[in-house]
């Protein structure tokens, strides 16, 4: 079996194929080590801390050269945290216990973008489908983190949208802006949702952004995502398919 299924089977982390059983409860008090060969998680920036249940339960201490995106096994796996000026502008992942109240404000107007903490994409092809990307969670929009140096929405969604599925897009349109809680009520932050028509989509390389890209009718994409909220990217995909529609052509 590879590394990917040990990971999987072990400790309930999700990987490309899916997520497995973790280890019966009675035998988590056994466990003191989870070796794999590589570091799936760091292709996704990921790491077992915060993404284990298994754990977080047996290792609220975790030593911090395990959280570190420079890592050497990082640094393995090609992870971005490997280059500075590639980092996520603002860490928002393992941040926190509680949990995060989201608020869909509508298209506009946009936030300050140093309040801007991720953006995302329906890219849509000129047939009304939608191409979306392989990640370890399964099939999603492409989007992403603000990196460091960013300093538009504009070039965060089109480096996301050429890092995922190797597309090339027309002009962005207002999706959706998603207010977050997650560092608290007096430090909102946001998500930034854009739709635009695909140009072009190149040849296809694996990177360690996603495992592929499928180009999917709409609703086939809805049926088969398997995110935190289906219910969310129904609204957007909808949203997104009615502004491309009611727009003006454009060259």
């Amino acid at each position: 079996m590879s590394s990917w299924g040990f990971t999987d089977i072990a400790i309930g982390i999700p990987t490309f194929p899916g997520r497995g059983e973790t280890i019966p409860a009675n035998l988590v008090p056994r466990v003191a080590a989870v070796v794999v060969h590589g570091s799936p998680l760091a292709l996704t920036g990921g790491h077992i801390p915060t993404s284990s249940p298994t754990c977080r339960r047996r290792c609220p201490r975790m030593d911090a050269e395990n959280l570190r995106t420079d890592h050497p096994a990082a640094a393995q796996a090609g992870h971005p945290g490997t280059d500075p000026a590639r980092a996520d502008r603002r860490q928002v992942r393992g941040t926190g216990e509680r949990p995060s109240t989201l608020t869909c404000l509508g298209p506009s107007p946009d936030p300050p973008f140093e309040q801007v903490t991720s953006a995302s994409v329906v890219a849509v092809t000129d047939d009304g489908h939608l191409v979306v990307a392989e990640l370890a969670r399964g099939l999603d929009i492409p989007g992403g983190h603000v990196q460091r140096g960013e300093s538009s929405l504009e070039q965060t969604i089109r480096r996301e949208a050429w890092e995922e599925i190797r597309a090339r897009l027309g002009p962005l349109r207002p999706v959706e802006v998603i207010e977050s809680d997650h560092f608290g009520p007096d430090d909102l932050t946001y998500m930034v949702i854009r739709t635009a028509r695909v140009r072009d989509l190149a040849t296809w390389e694996s990177t360690h952004e996603s495992a592929g890209r499928r180009i999917l009718a709409p609703e086939d994409f809805l049926a088969r995502y398997r995110g935190d909220d289906p219910a969310l990217m129904r609204h957007l995909v909808t949203t997104a398919l009615a502004v491309l529609r009611d727009a003006a052509p454009t060259a």
